[in-house]
């Protein structure tokens, strides 16, 4: 990854941060990128979303999907993302459940 692409998904947290984690400092939320690029995925508008796809290869989308806690995706939003990304052309394919609590 070139210094400018990592300078630009720098810009691009940091210029989202506050519409998705409105809480935190603008920089503090674009530190934690994992929860930030969730937020995105589940809330995003149309012109974040495309800009981080824009941004961000397949793979690491990828990997906040598997590493989602409780609460951070909607059952839409998982199931688009998951479909999205790992889904071929016939249909068939499900996606895992949404993490949740389990009490023993």
């Amino acid at each position: 990854m070139s210094d400018r692409t990592s300078q630009a998904r720098r810009d691009f947290l940091r210029d989202a941060a506050p519409r998705y984690i409105w809480w935190m400092e603008p920089d503090e939320a674009a530190r934690d990128e994992q929860k930030l690029l969730a937020a995105i995925m589940d809330r995003g508008d149309e012109k974040d979303t495309v800009a981080m796809l824009d941004l961000f290869p397949p793979e690491r989308i990828g990997e906040v999907l598997r590493s989602a806690i409780i609460g951070q995706f909607s059952s839409r939003s998982w199931s688009f993302w998951h479909r999205m990304l790992y889904s071929d052309l016939t249909g068939t394919y499900v996606p895992p459940p949404l993490p949740d609590r389990r009490f023993l």
